[in-house]
């Protein structure tokens, strides 16, 4: 079939300059039309047969051995996410090729980005047996010939590869080797190895075949190839490195999984504490708990729902018994500024279980459920709709959770790990390597605080009307305050009003109170209308539980 299209096509010979080479035991019966190829080229110069001096040194190339190619060097010269062209020259396994890049002929060793075929393993030697030269079984060789040497078959029966490798590295194979390529350059390892996402080109096209419909083919990538056939897995790791289709990988390894392909025939899913979601609402945001945690009033059902943002890890909020961690007060304030009183769009993710607060293993039947989303603030009129979850990691407020392979994550869980290496490089917020700023306020609301909160009481009349932040809604009518000016949290109540009394239960040996009607409703519409907004205070007296009498209240 070659010499067929030799005498076909004797490009190779005309054109380029190909030698025929006449000697030899066995003859090519198209012998004669490739001299006469051969006779033409020549009298026209092409190829080794140039008269051209120069162009004989333009022909040479120097091809750069493997073992010069340096990558980090390779990798800062032209960029994270530039594109290389590049031919594949061996495929090592279905992970790892060897290419040629162009233009400068340098031989280098490329590692697929995002995934990780089955190894080939190192090829065991063949145990070499001495023939027996006496006896029955005695091998029967001419004098002077070689003995025979171990067939490909008992080869391979002798490596030690995993599972599905020798299919991944066919499939590369018949997709890459010898072909035209384009390379994504990703990363290097801390071993000097470069990981880039290769694009190959479809089977019509590596064929040659035309596009019936005019349309431009699309390269396809070689790692989504393998993944969808199941012969490799993702990398988170490596998939961090990727610029974009890191998601598309997972989707892949999650229907190949589904569909028990490949690697994956006998996958049993393991047991995992998440539930995935789907429900999506718009509602108007009620509380900023924390740098990743929302209550969110839905407006179909009026119910408050507390969600965490998906893939995110803020600092944690002080209790009574533990300070509040560096940035997470301003983390909260961050959001609070943003989102208090906004319309927000939610999209349910997946929900958690986790150990009650205060412990490390949660006993089966009292964890605490978490659900997770993604809030997007519903723009106004001129504003451009933004992601609260890139909104504080971009700050430097929350980093993103490194998500085990088969754990629920983020829809946008590329884009949040982008926007934190650019917090990182830029040293915001818990990026940063300065002295986090210090929470300076004294909470008097707390019981046993009664009389230090009454000292603060000349200030407050002296000074009039100040500003400041409900942190907390008591009841209809008590709500927590700080005033930033004096550094001082309080109870607040405003003058001439009293809302219905909420239940209480029994507690230090006092029977429990019986709700009043509508306490509930009175703290709802409070919480609505007060919760985490600023307000002009102006403080007149205080009563013996230090809960400061107001003449003039005006939420903002």
């Amino acid at each position: 079939m070659l010499e067929l299209s030799l005498l076909l096509h004797d490009r190779p010979v005309a054109c380029f300059g190909s030698q025929v080479r006449a000697g030899g035991v066995q003859q090519s019966p198209y012998l004669e039309a490739l001299q006469k190829a051969e006779e033409r080229a020549q009298l026209a110069g092409l190829g080794v047969w140039t008269r051209d001096p120069a162009a004989h040194a333009e022909a040479v190339r120097e091809v750069q051995p493997v073992e010069a190619f340096d990558a980090t060097t390779f990798m800062q010269m032209n960029g994270k996410g530039s594109e290389v062209q590049a031919v594949v020259e061996a495929v090592s396994n279905g992970g790892m090729l060897r290419a040629t890049l162009l233009p400068d002929f340098q031989l280098a060793t490329i590692v697929l980005c995002g995934v990780q075929a089955p190894s080939m393993g190192r090829r065991a030697a063949p145990s070499a047996t001495t023939p027996t030269t006496d006896g029955p079984d005695a091998p029967s060789t001419a004098p002077g010939s070689v003995p025979p040497g171990p067939s490909a078959a008992a080869i391979a029966g002798t490596s030690n590869a995993e599972p599905f490798a020798l299919e991944a590295k066919s499939l590369t194979e018949s997709r890459a080797l010898n072909r035209d390529v384009r390379l994504i350059v990703e990363g290097v390892d801390k071993y000097n190895n470069l990981f880039a996402s290769v694009l190959v080109p479809p089977p019509a096209a590596a064929n040659g075949a035309a596009n019936g419909s005019g349309a431009k083919v699309e390269d396809e990538s070689l790692a989504e190839l393998l993944v969808k056939a199941g012969y490799a897995k993702c990398a988170e790791w490596s998939l961090n490195l990727m610029t974009s289709g890191a998601q598309r990988l997972r989707d892949l390894e999650k229907a190949a999984k589904q569909q028990r392909v490949g690697m994956w025939v006998n996958y049993v899913p393991p047991p995992t504490n998440q539930t995935k979601l789907s429900d999506s609402f718009t509602g108007k945001v009620i509380e900023v708990v924390s740098g990743d945690c929302l209550v969110v009033k839905d407006q179909s059902s009026g119910v408050e729902r507390r969600l965490q943002l998906s893939s995110l890890r803020a600092p944690r909020m002080g209790t009574r018994d533990r300070a509040a961690d560096p940035y997470a007060t301003d983390a909260r304030e961050f959001l609070r500024k943003r989102l208090i009183g906004r319309e927000v769009a939610v999209k349910m993710e997946y929900n958690r279980k986790v150990a009650p607060a205060g412990e490390l293993v949660a006993t089966p039947g009292e964890e605490r459920v978490l659900s997770f989303g993604n809030v997007e603030i519903v723009p106004e009129k001129g504003e451009e709709k933004q992601n609260v979850g890139e909104l504080v990691v971009a700050r430097g407020f929350a980093s993103v959770i490194k998500h085990r392979g088969e754990e629920e994550r983020s829809c946008i869980y590329d884009r949040l790990m982008e926007v934190e290496n650019m917090a990182r490089s830029a040293k915001r917020g818990i990026h940063s390597a300065k002295e986090p700023p210090a929470n300076r306020i004294n909470d008097m609301s707390a019981p046993g605080h009664a009389a230090k909160a009454k000292q603060y009481l000349p200030f407050f009349q002296r000074n009039g009307k100040m500003q400041g932040l409900v942190e907390f809604v008591l009841s209809g009518h008590r709500l927590k305050v700080t005033i930033p000016k004096e550094g001082v949290t309080i109870v607040f109540a405003p003058s001439g009003i009293k809302t219905p009394a909420r239940a209480q239960a029994a507690s230090m040996g006092k029977p429990a109170v019986q709700g009043e009607p509508y306490a509930e409703e009175a703290l709802q519409f409070t919480r609505e209308n007060a919760l985490q907004r600023e307000c002009d205070v102006s403080i007149d007296t205080m009563d013996r539980w230090a809960c400061t009498q107001a003449q003039c209240v005006q939420v903002q």
